[in-house]
């Protein structure tokens, strides 16, 4: 019997609604990538394996897309399910953790991260804007959009589509680059919606510098 659904808060979930229309434009983006980039390859082989993956993702594009929202809401429930406030308030992940993990679980890790913050330089002010309304929701510490969690949502998608390892390599790759183009003005819309439903942005520096006193 399945466990029931966490109900989200109903800002996450519209900014998700926003989120998931930025992964479906990245999967378009990238399934026309990988031919382009096939059309130019200098190499035989490198043609064949961009090929090769833009046949599976245009078979699996629709799964991809759907994981892609399963694996965020997922991961954004269990933020907001969270009872103890993170102990970084900074959002970076407990590396002191990995000792518990084995290796896939390690690389998986090292991975989003990778394309998090790949992401993330793409939209620094954006992102930024977004974490001042997001903590007014009270969601603990981090904020439940960033980019590591959209980029695990990515990488748990390509797992969902192949087990082949280069082709996984391969859209993550183009998935990463097509993402990161899409998730600037997708933050910069949720930061309007945030804005348009009643949320006021918070000082984060009062959040990040808690043992500062009162300035």
């Amino acid at each position: 019997m399945n466990a029931p659904e966490i109900r989200l808060n109903p800002h996450l979930e519209a900014s998700l609604t926003r989120i998931r229309l930025a992964g479906e434009q990245a999967a378009e983006r990238c399934a026309e990538g990988l031919g382009l980039s096939a059309l130019s390859a200098g190499q035989i082989k490198r043609r064949d394996a961009l090929l090769a993956a833009q046949f599976v993702f245009r078979q699996q594009q629709a799964v991809f897309s759907q994981r892609f929202v399963q694996s965020l809401r997922r991961q954004v429930a269990a933020e907001q399910a969270e009872t103890k406030p993170a102990a970084a308030p900074t959002g970076k992940k407990d590396w002191g953790e990995l000792s518990l993990m084995d290796d896939d679980q390690v690389n998986n890790l090292v991975a989003a991260d990778r394309i998090g913050l790949a992401i993330g330089h793409h939209c620094e002010w954006e992102l930024r804007e977004v974490e001042s309304y997001v903590a007014s929701i009270q969601v603990g510490e981090r904020n439940p959009l960033r980019p590591e969690l959209v980029a695990q949502g990515l990488l748990d998608a390509i797992q969902s589509i192949t087990d082949d390892p280069q082709t996984r390599q391969t859209l993550t790759d183009e998935l990463t680059r097509a993402l990161a183009q899409e998730m600037r003005a997708c933050y910069g819309d949720i930061a309007e919606l945030l804005r348009s439903r009643g949320l006021r942005p918070q000082d984060l520096r009062v959040r990040s510098t808690p043992d500062a006193g009162p300035s």
